[in-house]
């Protein structure tokens, strides 16, 4: 699994390996907030 996951180059996603496409994608793309978790709260 090592393989698949780390050192082999995906060619659909660039040539890059399927862990470092996805940390590509989180990094420029934060997980959203909840609206709860981004208003103060009034306690």
């Amino acid at each position: 699994m090592d393989w698949f996951n780390h050192r082999r180059l995906h060619g659909e996603i660039g040539l890059v390996p399927p862990v470092e496409f996805e940390e590509q994608h989180y990094r420029h793309n934060p997980v959203a907030t909840t609206v709860a978790a981004s208003v103060q709260s009034l306690y």
